[in-house]
């Protein structure tokens, strides 16, 4: 998966959401994933 922000960016971002304890975009980011794999996504 192609992440468009700078990898420092998405450290902090994730790294926030686990002191928070927040679930939100591990869970949105697995979706993502899914949608990978499905061979009939449009992209």
């Amino acid at each position: 998966m192609k992440i468009c922000c700078s990898q420092e960016h998405y450290d902090k971002v994730v790294q926030y959401a686990k002191s928070i304890n927040d679930k939100t975009l591990e869970n949105c980011l697995e979706r993502l994933k899914q949608w990978e794999k499905n061979e009939n996504r449009p992209c």
